[in-house]
């Protein structure tokens, strides 16, 4: 292995002590803030890693908590109603949550629970001197509350599915099968299907190549050709505009109060054979636009285990895109087929019950009250199935749905 020297200008604005219960930590600041934090202990490391992202990104975790739980719409009005109805039709329970908790290990709740006595610690000092309040906390008359674990599972929960739920067009599928099926019947429907919409194209280039012919044409793309029919404005197609309409609006005023929705990146490797030191170059690119702040933190954290640079988004208390002296990592918008949609078929006596396993089985039903600023409560009725929450039609109400499956 090749050791690589080299020599690295960093300018310390600010170096701070700290004593927690786990130990002694040490922040220090390079020119543009960043913040560099040493500890004796994991559990002290990542208590100041909490404090520190809260002294610096207080409002923007407030943001992002209330993103990921669905209460946007209480501090900002109803033009965020649509975006906490699909978080809130996306979500889980309180106990829910606890229960995801519990199922981490000893060692990862530990850490989490650190984290958060940090963020709290700095809570505390910003109610006790409403002077170093953020300034929209003032401006919107807001205290900060605590924050807890749920509120960490819920916004990591809605980053994932924003920028992994978007593959597999099964919607799309479902529409274009139950066409196909209807005018060709069964069999000949599903055989269609099959020769239309591959599961896999073993000629699909999954690296770049040196040349690629310019006669060369993947056997999908070659064999892709739509015909009228399957455009035809089907119930399943209704549906999908209308979860599409309302996924728009609630993006886009979920990005401008400052949420991380924005989708794009790009994450590329160049292997040692190319690269002027002999070592392989990892490049994550998040695409974010430019904002103040922006809508990630940066970090160095050193302590026990860890000894690792990143990025993170204030409130996870982890690094999604960094590295350490042995290897590097990144993340991207996952364009991949990794969500499963079923298509339940309701008992036509009673359409609160679906079939499963030869029996019909009663949804699961809460009602979600979602506080709009001004006194607002709008309540949304959310069913959900073994397989998941109904999401198509949206609103679901079994007492006058004129269909026989969701």
């Amino acid at each position: 292995m090749k050791l690589i020297a080299s020599s690295v200008i960093l300018v310390l604005l600010v170096v701070t002590g700290f004593s927690t219960a786990w130990g002694s930590a040490t922040v220090a600041r390079d020119q543009y803030g960043i913040p560099s934090i040493t500890a004796d202990t994991e559990e002290a490391l990542f208590e100041e890693f909490g404090y520190v992202t809260a002294v610096d990104r207080l409002w923007q975790m407030e943001v992002n908590r209330r993103w990921g739980k669905g209460t946007l719409a209480e501090i900002f009005g109803p033009n965020l109603i649509p975006s906490d109805t699909q978080n809130r039709l996306m979500n889980y329970t309180e106990d829910e949550y606890r229960a995801m908790f519990a199922q981490h290990s000893a060692d990862t709740r530990n850490l989490f629970t650190a984290y958060l006595k940090g963020v709290n610690r700095r809570v505390d000092e910003v109610l006790a001197d409403p002077t170093i309040m953020p300034m929209k906390y003032l401006a919107l008359k807001l205290k900060p509350r605590p924050f807890t674990a749920s509120d960490i599972l819920a916004f990591w929960k809605s980053l994932l599915r924003r920028f992994g739920m978007i593959g597999g067009s099964e919607m799309k599928n479902l529409n274009a099968l139950e066409i196909l099926t209807e005018r060709f019947g069964k069999k000949e429907g599903w055989a269609a299907f099959n020769d239309w919409r591959w599961i896999n194209d073993p000629s699909a280039p999954t690296y770049m190549v040196e040349t690629i012919g310019d006669n060369f044409v993947p056997r999908r793309s070659a064999s892709a050709v739509v015909p009228s029919y399957l455009a035809a404005d089907t119930a399943i197609a209704q549906w999908t505009k209308e979860e599409k309409k309302l996924s728009k609006s609630a993006f886009d005023e979920a990005r401008r109060v400052g949420a991380p929705v924005k989708l794009g990146s790009n994450t590329w490797t160049l292997s040692p054979q190319i690269t002027g030191t002999g070592f392989p170059i990892l490049v994550g690119q998040p695409q974010m636009r430019h904002s103040v702040p922006t809508i990630i933190n940066e970090v160095a954290l050193k302590g026990g285990r860890f000894d690792v640079v990143g990025m993170t988004f204030p409130i996870l208390p982890l690094i999604p895109i960094g590295h350490n002296h042995y290897l590097a990592w990144s993340h991207m918008v996952g364009m991949c087929d990794n969500v499963d949609v079923y298509q339940e078929i309701l008992n036509p006596l009673n359409k609160e019950e679906y079939l499963f396993n030869g029996k019909w089985h009663r949804m699961q039903k809460r009602v979600e009250k979602i506080k709009v600023a001004g006194g607002e409560v709008k309540e949304v009725a959310i069913y959900r199935t073994v397989h998941g929450p109904v999401f198509s039609p949206f609103p679901f109400d079994p007492t006058t749905a004129a269909v026989d499956k969701v």
